[in-house]
């Protein structure tokens, strides 16, 4: 992903992502540097992690090359570096959070009111497109003109009521800079048949940028798209019903899609069912579907998923989640005699366990599940997580377990373990036994503190997991991969930490690299100032 240069205007972008705006691998990349392909660009700066180049002059030297025709993210090139250029100017008088969506909201009034229609179960009111309301609109009257918009597609959909944002009226942009963004949005997709997918793409690709802007706050309403492929290509939610109880901004739903469209075999439609806390993020996955033409039912609007859970009695046959982290004083006190805790009441200080268990309980007879979550509850000896987990494996839910590596989410650097779950697990080879992958050590830098998985490296952990479910032999890899039956986690505590059973490809003790004991550290450190803050609050209680 680009990021910024020494300059505000320089976009700069390493190895992997030249690659894939290129349409090629890396080793090409390297090759044309090495070979002094004619014309490639020369880096911009040599870091210890490799050269990264100017996005201006990788899509000046793609554009020149003899023969090629443009891939898939070829597109997006143009128009990631001006969008980017115009936020630079925008950033003086707006906030980055408002930037976000002023211009998310700009990309899906393009589609929803483009000449090849709506999606299709959007109504555009008569007399409103974007040439007329948007595009031919004089600056100073450009913000009062797409408010408008904004209000009368509200106004004609039941869908849109409270999504669409009202930050044209009450940000202070400048109406000139705001032209300039709105003639280079014009220009995105002037290919009408294309636009959806087109568009699509480039709102994906900015919820991952402005992720990135915003830093910790910004891993709220996004999941790196690797990981997001990791868990839909496991739990291939083919046809019926896909629930994500904490959506964010929706890329589960359009990554769901995305791998039911591409499977060659039997495939139905989708049903989709999700529930988001936060408002602003709630307006962007409603937003993210409608741009996808997929429909779904996220709720009458943000809501508490432990105490307004807006799905009561769905039994979903696929769920995919990403739940937010760690997080303490989620107020189960009020929630002791729920159902939703057949394996036992989840601690107060940390809702890791409370996420499985609301998920279990949402998963039809057949159904299977995939969850992100941080390490601390593998191995915890914690009573009340101990009993939780155990009774889990007792009842052979948990299918499998994927241990990533640190840095891959812009919220936090610790690494997080890929949880999946299943009640479909048939007689045979996978009853009473769980696959164990360790990726920990995957993953390439793309920014001193962001890392991402290749293509190479999802196919590696997905095609492993699909050979031990069509029983295809021994699926054990030393130092990656193992399986293991429930009484051999009994006899490790209960353990669910990948690299206790897959061991290491050199039959030694595993070593924790320097990354994981400093993202283990930042980790103990945050919680120890918690603990600080609850004891301190707690003392202050009783002196009163």
């Amino acid at each position: 992903m680009a990021h910024a240069g020494p300059y505000p205007d320089e976009q700069l972008v390493g190895v992997a992502e030249v690659a894939e705006l290129a349409g090629v691998t890396r080793a090409a990349v390297a090759n044309w540097r090495a070979r002094g392909t004619r014309g490639f660009p020369a880096p911009a700066h040599e870091g210890k992690n490799g050269p990264v180049y100017r996005l201006t002059d990788i899509a000046e030297w793609l554009g020149r090359r003899p023969g090629h025709k443009g891939s898939d993210t070829q597109p997006l090139l143009g128009v990631e570096t001006a969008l980017w250029g115009a936020a630079d100017k925008l950033r003086g008088s707006v906030d980055p959070s408002q930037y976000r969506h002023l211009v998310l909201a700009l990309l899906f009034l393009r589609r929803v009111l483009s000449q090849t229609g709506a999606p299709a179960d959007l109504v555009v009111p008569e007399g409103i497109s974007w040439d007329a309301c948007i595009a031919d609109v004089p600056a100073e009257r450009l913000p009062e003109s797409i408010h408008g918009v904004l209000q009368a597609l509200e106004a004609s959909n039941d869908r849109l009521r409270g999504v669409l944002p009202e930050v044209f009226l009450h940000s202070p942009v400048d109406p000139r800079r705001l032209r300039g963004l709105v003639d280079i949005i014009t220009d995105i997709a002037r290919d009408e048949a294309g636009m959806r997918d087109q568009l699509g793409r480039v709102y994906e690709y900015f919820l991952g940028r402005f992720a990135s802007l915003e830093g910790r706050s910004g891993g709220e309403f996004y999941t790196p798209h690797s990981v997001v492929r990791i868990l839909a290509e496991i739990v291939e939610p083919l046809q019926g019903s896909l629930y994500d109880p904490c959506c964010g901004s929706g890329g589960m739903f359009v990554q769901s899609a995305r791998v039911r469209d591409a499977h060659a075999g039997r495939k139905g439609r989708l049903k989709i069912f999700g529930q988001e806390l936060n408002r602003a993020t709630w307006r962007l996955a409603q937003m993210n579907l409608a741009l996808h033409d997929l429909q779904g039912d996220l709720g009458d609007g943000p809501a508490d998923t432990f105490h307004e859970d807006q799905h009561v009695g769905l039994k979903a046959d696929y769920v995919l989640a990403n739940p937010p982290f760690n997080i303490s004083d989620w107020g189960v006190e009020n929630l002791i005699d729920d159902p939703r805790w057949q394996f036992g009441v989840p601690p107060a200080g940390n809702a890791n366990l409370a996420w499985v268990q609301h998920i279990w309980a949402h998963l039809s007879s057949r159904g299977r599940a995939g969850i992100v979550l941080s390490n601390g509850s593998l191995a915890s000896d914690s009573p009340t997580e101990f009993s939780i987990r155990s009774g889990l494996i007792r009842a052979d839910a948990v299918e499998c377990m994927v241990a990533l590596p640190s840095q891959l989410f812009y919220s936090t650097t610790i690494p997080v373990t890929l949880w999946f779950l299943a009640k479909d697990k048939k007689p045979g080879d996978r009853q009473g036994k769980v696959l164990f992958i360790d990726a920990r050590s995957m993953g390439e830098k793309v920014t001193r503190s962001h890392r991402d998985l290749n293509e190479a490296e999802i196919s590696r952990i997905v095609e492993k997991y699909r050979a031990w479910k069509r029983g295809a032999g021994d699926v054990d890899e030393a130092g990656f991969s193992a399986v293991a039956t429930v009484d051999q986690i009994e006899t490790t505590g209960w353990s669910l930490v990948p690299s206790r059973y897959v061991g290491d490809a050199d039959s030694e003790e595993v070593v924790e690299s320097l990354e994981e004991l400093i993202a283990e550290y930042r980790t103990l450190h945050v919680e120890a100032a918690l603990l600080d803050e609850a004891i301190l609050a707690a003392l202050e209680e009783v002196a009163s």
